[in-house]
């Protein structure tokens, strides 16, 4: 999480100013953000469902990833 923070914090990939292009490798970098994000979120639910139950927030985390993986449309 402290990697993926890191990077959109960098004002080198996601330059906050007006007229500052994007860098080249913009659409991998976001894809490896994505994927790590996606591979935290799996975990969560493989490893900690039971948790999750209990603070009865199974159903709201179900939600993107049902988008997600079942075509429903962008998170």
């Amino acid at each position: 999480m402290n990697w993926v923070q890191t990077m959109l914090d960098d004002e080198a990939i996601f330059p906050s100013k007006i007229g500052v292009p994007f860098p080249k490798n913009f659409h991998a970098t976001i894809k490896s953000i994505v994927r790590r994000l996606f591979r935290v979120y799996a975990h969560l639910y493989n490893h900690h469902f039971a948790q999750l139950c209990a603070l009865s927030i199974e159903g709201t985390l179900s939600i993107p990833i049902s988008k997600a993986v079942g075509g429903g449309g962008a998170v």
